[in-house]
């Protein structure tokens, strides 16, 4: 008992190549003068292989040739899907990713509805290819953000977003006369067109770490 007890039946964890794993960016976006420039990473397959092995399908007489086209048709595809994707995160997020403001709510509806895929698609691409940013590599997934649940007619907003908004507001509030979260809410539906419920409001409030009136009022 005590042997099988003291047996590895894992070996494999113990072999280690001594070598460093580098992830290898499937798109690499850079800022330029006027906007941000997204290109694929031509180390996975460039066009111009890609090109070579389709003139060496059409002079060749294989019975595999269709599989072979078949199969470079679902890279060209994937290439697409790949850097339209990426381009538009990038587009839509470029404020957050110049440092200017927060993420935008995006989630894979709206990339669908935009690019006329479909979110498995859009799934894919986000959580297994990753973007090399200047500063950093990332996964697409972590440009995306979630809304805060608003009635149709109201403007989107994320959860970072309304809490620096509620934070805004009540910076500037009358300190001997705190605002109820139901007139933060009156200011953010006049103000901004974000139009939440009260209970929302108390939630983002408490997640800001702002105090309720009555402490707030003890500060004074």
């Amino acid at each position: 008992k005590n042997l099988i007890r003291n047996l590895n039946f894992s070996p494999g964890y113990l072999v280690d190549s001594g070598e460093n794993s580098f992830i290898n960016p499937d798109v690499i976006a850079l800022r330029g003068v006027k906007k941000w420039e997204v290109t694929l990473n031509d180390s996975f397959m460039s066009q111009a292989l890609i090109e070579k092995i389709k003139d060496e399908i059409k002079s060749s007489s294989s019975n595999k040739s269709e599989e072979a086209k078949s199969i470079i048709r679902g890279i060209e595809r994937r290439q697409k899907n790949l850097i339209l994707i990426a381009s538009f995160l990038v587009l839509k997020q470029k404020k957050y990713l110049d440092g200017k403001g927060e993420l935008l709510p995006i989630n894979l509806s709206d990339i669908a509805k935009s690019l006329k895929l479909h979110e498995s698609t859009i799934s894919r691409v986000v959580n297994f290819n990753y973007i090399q940013f200047p500063p950093k590599i990332i996964l697409p997934k972590n440009l995306l953000e979630r809304k805060v649940n608003t009635k149709p007619s109201s403007k989107s907003i994320s959860p970072s977003s309304l809490k620096s908004l509620i934070s805004k507001i009540i910076a500037k509030e009358d300190k001997h006369y705190p605002m109820t979260d139901s007139k933060i809410r009156k200011v953010l539906l006049k103000k901004y067109s974000i139009d939440l419920s009260r209970r929302v409001i108390c939630k983002y409030r408490q997640e800001a770490k702002i105090r309720s009136i009555k402490d707030r009022l003890k500060s004074i």
